[in-house]
């Protein structure tokens, strides 16, 4: 395979640095600063030593030069915050990998540099797929891959590495070569139809839908409604709370029974009537004790009346 030259990716406010071994001490520099904020999600983060981080720069040379990776320093005005890697693991798909300093978390700086090595992984290596795993509690992972117009497309069970061997569950987004890119600046989608993405659910109408979901497995759990306060309260939160029709007042759900529902994503319908919650349950979800609200199958007869099945 001919060697791809090691050429320096600009974006907006970034510049993307092929990794070289002098400058290994600044990047060990960049960790020893941020090693409490990214140990948290990030094996190998802990026990980092200067040696270790000068025998990846090393390494991450030789593998650019085999073509099994292709590793970038994040900089900003000179100064390096993070690293950046795509690894191509067949040849039609690539995975990439990232850290970012806490100093300069929560700009959009790794948004950035994200499309960036994913367009590189489109055009310069020619991968039709480029995929990103995030820690289930890791949040501001999965917005990176959202804003760079990945698809989330399942749960990986132990996908990620945990300190001392074993591995933590993580959601896989990806997205194919063909695929709208987001706008980073915004965040914003592009709808196929041209309208602006909807950014807030529409209570002009008074309440709004909200459907419940397992991010486990997919599970519908239960329906409710959310008022604009109850959905605020979900955000601040982080636990699902709703409007009672029949009491018609707040409620969290599992303020009594401790079945409360811990809320990891937040999608909205195309029109803002309607609100996904991803959640991880606490226990069951229905009042009856069934892990589900939608525990009554209807037997389905093509030109008759749908009828309960009756349980065995």
């Amino acid at each position: 395979m001919t060697e791809l030259p090691r050429r320096a990716i600009a974006t907006d406010r970034l510049v993307l640095e092929p990794v070289t071994v002098g400058r290994a001490p600044e990047l060990h520099m960049a960790i020893e600063q941020s090693r409490a904020h990214i140990a948290r999600w990030l094996s190998w983060a802990p026990r980092q030593t200067f040696n270790d981080t000068l025998a990846f720069t090393a390494r991450m040379v030789g593998a650019w030069a085999d073509g099994s990776e292709y590793s970038f320093l994040v900089t900003t005005e000179g100064r390096v915050c993070g690293d950046i890697s795509i690894r191509p693991k067949f040849a039609f798909e690539g995975n990439i990998g990232y850290w970012l300093g806490e100093d300069v978390a929560g700009r959009g700086y790794m948004t950035e540099a994200c499309e960036a090595v994913a367009h590189f992984g489109h055009r310069a290596l020619g991968l039709q797929r480029v995929e990103l795993r995030a820690h289930v509690d890791n949040r501001a992972s999965q917005r990176v891959a959202e804003k760079c117009g990945m698809r989330r497309e399942g749960l990986v069970r132990g996908g990620v590495p945990l300190e001392g061997g074993g591995g933590a569950d993580a959601f896989i987004y990806g997205r194919l070569v063909d695929d709208p890119w987001r706008d980073t600046g915004t965040g914003a989608g592009t709808r196929p139809d041209g309208a602006p993405p909807v950014a807030a659910p529409d209570f002009s109408r008074g309440l709004v839908t909200a459907v419940v979901q397992d991010v486990q497995d997919g599970a519908v759990l239960m329906v409710a409604h959310m008022s604009a306060e109850a959905y605020d309260r979900t955000l601040q939160t982080g636990h699902g709370w709703f409007w009672s029709r029949s009491r018609e007042r707040l409620w969290e759900k599992g303020e009594t029974s401790g079945n409360i529902l811990e809320v990891r994503s937040v999608t909205l319908d195309c029109d803002g009537d309607a609100v996904l919650l991803g959640v991880v349950p606490a226990g069951p979800a229905c009042h009856t004790g069934a892990r589900t609200c939608f525990h009554n199958p209807v037997e389905v007869v093509k030109g008759q009346p749908g009828r309960a099945k009756r349980g065995r």
